[in-house]
């Protein structure tokens, strides 16, 4: 039997799906009504769900969610209807595609996607202007587009593990709020570091 806890809504919810269904995302908790209610986080972790109902964007209140490590391929546009949405969470996954739609998103400052199978990062991501917090960790991405000096109030950026091979002049902009920058097992040059390091001398940079 798989169980599934939410946690931080209006109402602390702890249920099991029924133990013949392969898909917690089925069970019918997810379609109460109470759950529009729901303003502060879903939390599922380690429950193997495959799907993110569309139902979702009926839950207006809500500020955060985390679906890490479950088997989600595919994020539903209705998602995108959360306009008070914080922070999200869709670590280890097999999501190799996001609608392009964050910008429908203004108050995320939280955006974690370690472990997914992205290889391109969505454009409107860079219009993300209270995003302190980007992490791409072991996403097998290629490129970090010019762009990324659009989010100025970025304060942490985790690249460990991607085949980025060049970072834009551009990330000069985040040189007043960038904390701190991982770029542990990349395919960047000694020499871009180096650069890197000369943009963003206040910036801890992790490498090897």
């Amino acid at each position: 039997m798989k169980k599934i806890i939410l946690i931080f809504c209006t109402f602390i919810l702890l249920f099991s799906c029924n133990e013949n269904t392969t898909d917690p995302s089925d069970c019918s908790i997810l379609k109460m009504n109470q759950l529009k209610n729901c303003d502060t986080a879903i939390i599922i972790i380690n429950a193997d769900i495959g799907t993110i109902p569309d139902c979702i964007g009926n839950l207006s209140k809500l500020r955060g969610i985390y679906l890490m490590n479950n088997k989600i391929t595919e994020v539903p546009v209705a998602l995108f209807k959360l306009s008070n949405l914080i922070s999200l969470f869709l670590e280890e996954n097999n999501i190799s595609k996001l609608p392009n739609k964050f910008d429908k998103l203004p108050e995320l400052k939280q955006l974690h996607l370690n472990g997914t199978a992205l290889t391109e990062i969505p454009s409107t991501i860079f219009t993300l202007t209270n995003l302190g917090s980007l992490h791409f960790c072991d996403a097998p991405l290629h490129i970090l587009p010019e762009e990324i000096g659009n989010l100025t109030s970025l304060k942490i950026l985790y690249l460990n593990g991607t085949k980025i091979s060049s970072i834009p002049e551009s990330i000069k902009n985040l040189k007043d709020n960038l904390e701190e920058m991982m770029i542990v097992d990349t395919q960047l040059s000694k020499e871009k570091i180096d650069s890197l390091r000369k943009w963003l001398p206040n910036t801890v940079i992790s490498y090897n």
